[in-house]
């Protein structure tokens, strides 16, 4: 399933990605606000930014899950509608972890996750893992053609006759009407396992599998730092994620996850602006 998340209905760019994205295309001062991260949330090493790691700035790492994107709105249930995130709202409405496991993953397992945190249930400490690397499907930037139809092309940029353009003939058109536009995208690829989200609903949800629906994603910009063990929580050597702020929410009516062999398989498109050919 493919979603353009920068452009969608039921999805937005949060404030935070905006900042972010002028302030790294400008190369202005870093303004860094720490109260917006995930990380002083959920109290993961809040006080690590890019002005303590040398400069480093955040890029688009990681997606998260939750399970509140939609609601009944007719009074016999019969009706779902998803919710529509708003730019100013910096987490996803109910998130839920990755992993919920009673003792921490073996390293190259825990390579995959970012975001640990402890807590107890039931008088049993567990460990939560609430983030998950996104795995880009390529490193380039895709230019990508596409008619008023919705079809797609590639689009080749030449660079010959570009750097020496010849004005075209005057006219005045509607540009939101003009039949092609080119879209500079890249695809990262989400996935999420029925084994993953039943942890979290056995643990921290009793069980109840109505909860077993994966309604929320969110992606999540960050720093990659190496930490040593946490000897008071019993966390080997990791690298962890500082300054994790979210960049993009989308909400829809949600896929069931209520079996372990359960697999979602989400392409997100980032798109990074358009042009329209006149």
């Amino acid at each position: 399933m493919s979603t353009t998340v920068f452009k969608s209905k039921n999805s937005c760019n949060t404030l935070l990605a905006i900042q972010n994205q002028m302030m790294s295309c400008l190369g202005n001062s870093y303004q860094a606000d720490k109260t917006t991260t995930i990380n002083t949330k959920r109290n993961v090493i809040p006080e690590i930014g890019p002005v303590e790691l040398g400069g480093v700035l955040p890029r688009v790492r990681y997606f998260g899950i939750g399970i509140k994107g939609f609601a009944n709105i007719t009074s016999d249930n019969n009706i779902s509608q998803p919710y529509q995130p708003s730019a100013e709202e910096f987490d996803l409405y109910e998130p839920i972890p990755f992993r919920c496991v009673r003792t921490p993953l073996d390293t190259d397992v825990a390579d995959q996750y970012r975001m640990v945190t402890t807590t107890t249930v039931n008088g049993q400490k567990y460990y939560l893992y609430w983030l998950k690397k996104i795995s880009f499907l390529t490193s380039t930037v895709n230019l990508t053609k596409v008619d008023a139809d919705g079809n797609e092309t590639e689009y080749t940029v030449d660079a010959s006759a570009n750097l020496n353009p010849t004005p075209s003939d005057l006219f005045f058109t509607d540009l939101s009407q003009a039949s092609t536009r080119v879209v500079a995208s890249i695809t990262g690829e989400c996935r999420i396992t029925g084994a993953e989200v039943l942890e979290a609903i056995n643990v921290l949800y009793g069980g109840d599998l109505r909860r077993a629906r994966i309604s929320e994603v969110g992606t999540y910009s960050g720093i990659e730092v190496g930490l040593g063990a946490d000897t008071v929580n019993e966390i080997p050597a990791r690298t962890e994620a500082a300054y994790v702020q979210l960049c993009t929410h989308e909400c829809s009516l949600g896929n069931p996850v209520d079996k372990d062999d359960d697999l979602i398989v989400n392409h997100l498109v980032f798109q990074n602006g358009s042009c329209v050919l006149t």
